[in-house]
């Protein structure tokens, strides 16, 4: 069994590159899908999408449903593992098994992100398969899914994490890209391109190629991004740097109560210790930044609450104030009741969608202590109960948009931060009582600079339009033209070369055999076939147009390297099959081509599915698809 290319190509209408896929699905009669759908969607939190016709009449209607199913189910576990899949996939056909004939073999097109491996694909369906069959034989009565789940989260989804390190944003942004219209392939270790030629950028996360690798490594020690804040005339944190619990006492002498203990170089809020007032809390606070690290940071703190400016290129993109994770009262329960109900909530949902649970320990113990209240307190409806003394990303918390209060002065302090840094996108957190009034008047200080800030709630999801606004030139493509024939195709595709280079625009010509520059000139390439040739391209930046000569049938198994044809030429003479063998005629395959081409035509995306192979022979698996034969046993 061969491998599948590690870069996929464009098939089946589909707006991202997919792979071919076998699935081996029994004809299970007399389904209610409507409750198997209910029974994915509250038990696996599949987001379950319209079903389309199914084009091969009734008789196979009840295995397409099971195979929709299967491929709403890859798509949640693959973004479950924070792989930006966006779409379920095509089912392509439909056929009884040959040596068991009460299966049915299922052809699908299934979308992937470049160098997905071929053992992960099959990671992928087979449990896919599972969750299907799963729900559909226990649709009216579901039983405790808690072996099914231990399967998922143990082997599958961690096996599927593998595949790429993402961050927590990386999904987010992409999902923004894709409902932008802005095409993105993934190049390796979580970094993506996003558009084509001239006007794509790199990405790894929310960071850019524009941002500074010497900021970012600045940011990553809280002495550092202090001091250097400091110099620059900005309002930065007052703190010594301790080792030892003797240099910490020491520091408090110095500075006075309140302060503030934290690691200088770690994330998420992670050791951080707020409030602390006497020696004995210093020691405390000591104690839970040294588990984490050598550096420690005795601070000043700072009265008020964090806010996160988001800089964009330059530019204020919104404001979150962000205050520590709270339960809101009833008027019924006590606080060690919604506890336990907010708990019992939380395990309901697969265990990749739930959140940290809080439980009456010692940090909850002391946050509502300082709030007047106890365990037993019953707090009124709707009153708000800190459960933490910060925000922290451990633990989560309350955000909400404070743009339109920010004053410009902190807007101001907040470019200055960004630009030192040298980060096109940055999140600054300034401390302040009054985010409204300027830093100057009240004390605020800049208390972090972040690299690669989150994009997960919704106030910043519904800032991505402008947040791609401010670095991607429209929706980052470059015009691409296709012509499609025999020699004539080449000549005519040197002709619009010459044209588009007259107008100033640099042009790249390509077949499967040679490619020009803008200038007309050979460039070799190491890599042979248009396939390879044209993604080579789209990575260049000096490529502002890109005519693709078809002259094989080579885009029919490999799919086309981009997602949308500006225009379609055909042209005389006929493609030229790549098996010698083949008994399929040139006409029959130019055909083929040029319709899978027009699929892509303008932006125009075909909704009805439409069974392959019927007018071609050859094109039926133009690539051996991984099957899913073996049966699938829960550990």
């Amino acid at each position: 069994m061969t491998s599948p290319p590690a870069i996929f190509g464009y098939r089946a209408a589909l707006r991202q590159p997919s792979a071919l896929a076998s699935l081996l699905l029994p004809l299970s009669q007399g389904i209610d899908y409507a409750r198997v759908d209910g029974c994915l969607e509250k038990t696996f939190g599949v987001e379950i999408e319209h079903e389309p016709p199914c084009p091969w009449g009734q008789a196979v209607a009840p295995v397409y449903s099971l195979a929709w199913r299967v491929l709403l189910v890859a798509c949640a576990l693959q973004q479950a593992a924070r792989i930006p899949v966006f779409e379920p996939g095509r089912v392509l056909k439909i056929g009884r098994d040959a040596k068991n004939a009460s299966l049915f073999r299922v052809m699908v097109a299934v979308p992937l992100i470049d160098h997905y491996p071929r053992q992960k694909l099959m990671v992928l369906f087979n449990a896919a398969t599972q969750v299907a069959n799963w729900a559909t034989a226990h649709h009216a009565n579901p039983p405790s899914p808690a072996a099914l789940y231990r399967y998922l989260q143990d082997k599958v989804i961690p096996s599927l994490r593998s595949i790429m390190p993402a961050g927590v944003s990386t999904v987010p942004i992409l999902d923004g890209a894709n409902r932008n219209d802005i095409p993105f392939r993934h190049l390796g270790a979580s970094v993506f391109q996003l558009g084509w030629g001239a006007r794509s950028h790199l990405m790894d996360r929310s960071a850019v190629d524009a941002d500074s690798a010497i900021g970012a490594k600045l940011t990553q020690n809280k002495h550092w991004t202090a001091r250097l804040i400091r110099t620059a005339g900005l309002p930065a944190p007052e703190h010594h740097l301790v080792r030892t619990l003797a240099e910490a006492e020491h520091a408090a002498t110095e500075m006075g109560w309140p302060l503030v203990v934290k690691p200088a170089d770690r994330d998420r809020s992670e050791g951080v210790t707020i409030g602390i007032k006497t020696l004995e809390k210093l020691r405390e606070g000591f104690n839970a930044a040294s588990a984490l690290s050598g550096r420690i940071l005795v601070e000043r703190e700072v009265p008020g609450i964090c806010y996160r400016l988001l800089i964009a290129n330059g530019r204020l993109l919104y404001v979150l104030f962000r205050k520590p994770k709270a339960i809101t009262g009833n008027g019924r329960h006590t606080l060690s009741e919604l506890l336990q109900l907010e708990e019992a909530n939380t395990l309901s949902k697969p265990p990749w969608r739930r959140g940290k649970v809080i439980k009456m320990d010692a940090l909850t113990l002391a946050a509502v202590v300082t709030q007047g209240l106890e365990p037993d307190s019953i707090p009124d409806a709707g009153q708000q109960v800190a459960l933490r003394d910060i925000e922290s990303s451990e633990w989560g918390g309350d955000f909400g948009d404070a743009t339109a209060q920010v004053h410009p002065d902190n807007i101001d302090i907040a470019v200055r931060a960004a630009r030192l840094f040298g980060l096109r996108n940055a999140g600054i957190d300034i401390i302040s009582a009054d985010i409204g009034r300027p830093w100057h008047e009240n004390g605020a200080i800049i208390n972090e600079v972040n690299y690669a800030p989150y994009f997960v709630n919704p106030i910043a999801k519904a800032k991505l339009p402008d947040f791609f606004d401010g670095f991607m030139v429209g929706d980052g493509r470059i015009p691409i033209i296709a012509y499609v024939g025999g020699e004539a195709a080449w000549q005519q595709g040197a002709s619009r070369q010459l044209a588009l280079r007259d107008t100033g625009v640099n042009c790249y010509l390509t077949n499967h055999v040679q490619t020009l520059n803008g200038r007309q000139e050979l460039m070799p390439l190491p890599q042979p076939g248009l396939f390879q040739h044209a993604l080579a391209l789209l990575m260049n930046r000096d490529v502002e147009a890109l005519i693709l000569v078809i002259q094989t049938d080579e885009l029919l198994y490999a799919g086309l390297p981009v997602d949308r044809i500006d225009e379609i030429h055909p042209c005389t003479g006929d493609i030229a099959a790549g098996d010698a063998d083949t008994k399929v005629s040139g006409t029959a395959l130019t055909t083929a081509m040029l319709d899978l081409l027009r699929l892509y035509e303008n932006q125009e995306v075909h909704s009805a599915v439409q069974p392959m192979g019927e007018r071609v022979g050859c094109v039926d698996q133009p690539e051996r698809p991984f099957t899913t034969d073996d049966p699938v046993r829960l550990p």
